[in-house]
């Protein structure tokens, strides 16, 4: 009996993209192994056996059910991650954001240079005493920061990602797509420093202008 077009294309619609099994087992597995307090995660703490890994929070899939993504940040994991974690078995995984969780970057082993798909890393805001929820979104207008402040600010962010080098030089060495985007992120927070500076005393011409035109207009009307 031959299957009509729109029934093969309703299979195909509502199979793919589910999670495959053995993906679905090692998500299970790297949950099991990674230490976080429960009462905080909002991601790690729903995954279970009776829904599809691919709508997991944090988890995110390709077409095929194969894990591509997985964002775990603020997710108070509290230990580091073992040369045998799960998580290196998720070899199609091209997004992995660990950022604010209480372990320090240096201790993620080597063996992440093994998830040859990896194009974007995230461990900011990572260590000992991290932020233990995800910062909400400020719609606030700040004012404008002094010169002063922005250019330090820029400063210790390029200062850090410099200093950071140590602790991911052996992924940067063996991870060309991460190497790059890595010392593309310095070259942008320097340009910014640079950029800010110039923006700022641009701003302060302007301001010396507008003073001299109003003192000449005084000694005019005197």
């Amino acid at each position: 009996m031959a299957i009509s077009p729109f029934l093969f294309f309703f299979f195909i619609i509502f199979v793919d993209g589910q999670c495959l099994d053995h993906q679905k087992n090692l998500l299970l597995d790297l949950k099991s192994e990674l230490a976080f307090n429960s009462s905080l995660s909002s991601k790690l703490v729903t995954w279970n056996q009776t829904h599809d890994c691919c709508e997991w929070g944090g988890v995110e899939c390709d077409g095929a059910g194969r894990v591509v993504s997985l964002l775990l940040g603020y997710e108070s994991i509290s230990d580091t991650i073992g040369e045998s974690s799960t998580l290196f078995r998720l070899t199609h995984l091209s997004k992995l954001s660990l950022a604010g969780n209480g372990f320090i970057p240096s201790q993620i082993p080597k063996r992440i240079h093994r998830l040859t798909n990896l194009r974007h890393l995230d461990l900011s805001s990572s260590g000992p005493g991290s932020t233990k929820s995800e910062p909400k979104d400020d719609y606030s207008t700040p004012s404008e920061p002094k010169d002063e402040e922005i250019k330090w600010e820029y400063v210790f962010a390029a200062s850090g990602y410099v200093v950071g080098l140590g602790s991911v030089a052996w992924t940067l060495l063996c991870c060309r797509s991460l190497r790059e985007r890595y010392f593309e992120k310095i070259e942008e927070v320097v340009d910014k420093i640079f950029y800010e500076r110039g923006r700022r005393r641009r701003h302060e011409r302007r301001v010396r202008r507008r003073e001299e035109r109003r003192n000449g207009l005084r000694r005019h009307h005197q």
